[in-house]
């Protein structure tokens, strides 16, 4: 039967010691509640002041619909911009994708089609009058690779290039989506105006 070695009592603590524990935790729990309270605080105080300003920039531009669209531009356009960085399939692999091709070759990887954005120029946005537009040349092929992750999961897979009629309008339609909630702001902002997506050589991209 082994022998067990009598356990270690532990030396009671001095009132002294156990005064000064309490008092270090209380001002750490404090802390760590006051943390967790204070960044849902400063969103909920600091959202609503960003939001007045952008209204009060549109209610002191010019009252043409013209005008608005060129202040609402201002703000809009580095918001457009981020928002399509975000979009990017990856850090590694910095692609708005719009559409595979299968391989019909079991030793070739799928054809990964759509737009290079790793170095996105805020120049694809632009305003004319009352339209925003935002414009890409036609989709290009960026690799042949397999995509893998969440965001792959909403990828166009075609079986060959010939069921795909036309890629510019796929990307064109898949972009809108995209920018839906941005479009139906801009119009509650300024009926008047409006936010266009345009694919292709035409589109002077």
């Amino acid at each position: 039967m082994p022998i067990l070695a009598p356990r270690r009592r532990m030396a009671p603590m001095s009132p002294e010691t156990e005064e000064f524990t309490r008092t270090r935790g209380l001002p750490l729990l404090i802390g760590i509640i006051a943390l967790g309270m204070g960044v849902p605080a400063y969103y909920m105080w600091s959202v609503p002041r960003l939001k007045a300003r952008a209204e009060s920039i549109l209610a002191e531009a010019p009252t043409d619909a013209a005008g608005r669209l060129a202040t609402w531009f201002q703000f809009g356009q580095p918001n457009i911009h981020n928002a399509l960085i975000l979009a990017r399939f990856s850090a590694e692999q910095p692609w708005y994708v719009t559409h595979v091709i299968a391989s019909s070759s079991a030793s070739q990887a799928p054809e990964i089609w759509g737009f290079d954005f790793t170095d996105l120029s805020p120049d694809v946005l632009r305003v004319d009058d009352t339209t925003v537009y935002l414009e890409f040349p036609a989709p290009v092929l960026l690799a042949n690779d397999v995509l893998v992750g969440d965001k792959a999961l909403g990828v166009p897979v075609f079986g060959s290039a010939s069921a795909l009629e036309d890629p510019c309008d796929l990307a064109r339609r898949r972009l809108e989506r995209y920018l839906e909630r941005t479009r139906a702001g801009l119009v509650r902002d300024i009926p008047e105006a409006d936010l266009v997506v345009r694919i292709g050589p035409s589109s002077g991209s």
